[in-house]
């Protein structure tokens, strides 16, 4: 019952390595059947689709079926990808308008941060759709689009509306007031924002889809925070007016506008708290983020693969059995495309020296044409082992028969190889340019070379500190009872530079944040401790 564009059985291997007749294969204690189906699409979206009407025509036959390997496993990560954020906007919207409205005091005070937030998102919405028509966007960047959008604009707006009703009630006009909210608080924000883009825009360094597209779509995001922020948000402050505390919570400590007291309230005392002894808050926020940082100490990189979905997922269910149930599940494959007039002779002697490589447990020629022939290098383990790895790279530098003009080495493990290669080698000139446009960035907003430095200088270590937790709670599986998952024991490059660049650039956006107000209050009073 399988579509006719899907076509034809592969060769797999029994316990002894040695062929098997064509055709599906049945588990010892017979409650299995593995039939190896071969999707024929040139193109991956036309794999894709083949996958699609395959799972299709499954679905509706007697048999309980789970279609595994890697395009199925690609296929239900980008569903699950596109459900969850869905059900996170469902249950993160309303309590993000609860909090507003408990923070702010008032209905009105609160709605208008969302609205920011709303008008962002549709608008990156609308450029990542463009962006499809000229290159590839992964399901990926919709969520940053969505969940960074939605964030960046609440920050934007609680500080803008914040200083709005502060001016308020220092007695300003409207006018008045808004004008000097974009002044002060729009300053900030239009600095900000370029900070956080610039993170988004290291992306752009990797050559990988995914990165690019989602450094496209964190662009595209604080563009139009920006744009509803600075143009939207005072417009609608304009027109809402001293209306903005209008359906005020009776609540007995509420958010008022007025003059801020500064030494009123827990965060006064706080801040006076630190600043009677700056040094010694310092080294102790300064080892406690150390001592975190130091779980990079211990990252193994891997792939994201099947044990990344939950432990039901049909993909899952399908290749783990593969692996648990038959010897050819077990077994993974190096496609290896020779071009050139070799003859086969040649061909046959390179394929015996491949096959003596550390980790190769059979090599045969699949297919041979004219100027070109496939070579199939068999391992066990999975794709990310260090010994899989390793052969990989073997393989690669091992010379290619005699007459050819060009061995190139394929399939999953060595897609992987080259995406952890690519990721190395393009970081440090991410790192660079983030950190130098950063510095100069900084020092045009404070006009001073010492606090663009202390920025960046927290930044990173805050930013290892949080990937230090990334390993510690994720790979190594601390936070699996609290959330629910089965730790894989090794963290995927691509999940650590997303994190690395959110994080960077979200550092950066609160340091702006909090050092333009301390400054702004220092060239007001001149007193450091009271600013």
């Amino acid at each position: 019952g399988l579509p006719e564009e899907v076509a034809g059985y592969e060769l797999y291997l029994d316990e002894d390595l040695s062929e098997v007749e064509r055709g599906m294969l049945v588990s010892e204690d017979m409650h299995a059947t593995y039939v190896p189906v071969t999707l024929t699409g040139e193109t991956h979206e036309e794999r894709l689709h083949q996958y699609e009407a395959t799972a299709r025509a499954l679905e509706s036959g007697p048999l309980e079926t789970h279609l595994g390997g890697p395009i199925a496993v690609e296929h239900e990560l980008s569903e699950t990808a596109e459900s969850d954020i869905i059900r996170a906007e469902l249950i993160t919207l309303p309590v993000l308008l609860l909090l507003l409205v408990l923070i702010f005091g008032g209905l009105v005070a609160g709605l208008v941060p969302l609205a920011v937030g709303g008008l962002a998102i549709l608008g990156s919405l609308t450029v990542l759709r463009a962006l499809t028509s000229v290159t590839e966007v992964s399901v990926f960047a919709i969520n940053v689009a969505t969940l960074l959008g939605l964030g960046l604009a609440i920050d934007y707006g609680l500080f803008m509306v914040s200083r709005f009703r502060e001016e308020l009630g220092r007695g300003r006009t409207v006018p008045d007031a808004v004008r000097r909210t974009v002044d002060t608080a729009g300053r900030t924000v239009a600095f900000s924002g370029v900070t956080v883009g610039i993170a988004f825009a290291g992306l752009l360094f990797f050559p990988q889809p995914i990165l690019k597209s989602i450094g496209f779509g964190g662009i595209a995001v604080v563009a139009f925070d920006l744009i509803a922020a600075l143009v939207f948000l005072p417009a609608l402050m304009a027109v809402v007016g001293r209306r903005i505390d209008r359906l005020a919570l009776p609540l007995p400590r509420r958010t008022v506008t007025g003059v801020i007291d500064e030494n009123a309230g827990a965060w006064a005392r706080f801040a006076r708290t630190v600043m009677r002894g700056p040094a010694v808050s310092l080294v102790a926020v300064g080892c406690v983020l150390v001592a975190f940082s130091s779980g990079l100490a211990s990252t193994q990189f891997g792939a994201t693969d099947q044990r990344y979905l939950p432990a039901d997922a049909s993909s899952r269910v399908g290749t783990e059995a593969m692996a648990e149930d038959f010897p050819a599940g077990q077994v993974g494959r190096l496609h290896v495309a020779v071009l050139g007039d070799s003859g086969e002779e040649a061909v046959e002697e390179y394929v015996e020296r491949l096959d003596a490589l550390p980790g190769a447990v059979r090599t045969s020629v699949a297919r041979a044409e004219e100027g070109v022939a496939h070579v199939e290098v068999a391992y066990q383990g999975a794709t990310d082992d260090p010994e899989v790895q390793r052969l990989v790279r073997d393989v690669r530098a091992e010379p290619g028969p005699e007459g050819a003009e060009e061995t190139l080495v394929g399939g999953v493990a060595a897609m992987q190889l080259d995406n952890l290669d690519a990721i190395v080698q393009e970081a440090p000139k991410t790192v660079a340019f983030i950190i130098g446009s950063t510095l100069v960035l900084l020092f045009l907003a404070f006009g001073s070379v010492v606090l663009p430095v202390k920025a960046v200088l927290m930044g990173a270590l805050s930013l290892g500190a949080s990937l230090g937790v990334v390993i510690w709670g994720f790979q190594e599986g601390f936070f699996a009872g609290l959330l629910g998952f089965d730790p894989v024991g090794t963290i995927d490059p691509t999940y650590l530079v997303l994190i690395m660049i959110v994080s960077f650039g979200l550092a950066m956006d609160y340091e702006l944040f909090l050092l333009s107000r301390v400054r702004e209050e220092y060239l007001r009073s001149g007193d450091n401790t009271r600013s």
